[in-house]
């Protein structure tokens, strides 16, 4: 029963190991989503403020302030968008620790008849 738990337990961790990998190539494109809509968002604000203060004259901030608009519009919905597709919890493993949990108790009461 021992060498099952422990070779049980080593599997698990290679699994575990194996599926964090796995998501993180997977967060590879979500994430680079998110720091470009931050990156976005950024500029906007960077590069439209000063634009807009210097831009007051009354026939042109109305062009400025549409600038740092569609600038922070874009870059905050790369960000939700990057955000929503990160993959943050290995499922595969914590549903096979579940498993092994239960498939553990049973061994361990059956041993104890």
């Amino acid at each position: 029963m021992i060498e099952n738990a422990d070779s049980l337990v080593k599997l698990q961790a290679e699994l575990g190991r194996s599926e964090a990998a796995e998501i993180a190539a997977r967060n590879r494109g979500p994430a680079g989503l998110l720091a470009f809509g931050a990156a976005m968002a950024a500029i906007g604000l960077l590069a439209g403020i000063p634009v807009l203060l210097v831009s007051l004259l009354p026939w042109r901030w109305e062009i400025a302030l549409g600038w740092v608009l569609v600038y922070a519009v874009v870059g905050v919905a790369l960000a939700v968008i990057g955000r929503s597709r990160l993959e943050l919890m290995p499922r595969v493993t914590l549903r096979t620790l579940e498993e092994t949990e239960q498939w553990f108790v049973q061994q361990v009461r059956s041993f104890e008849r």
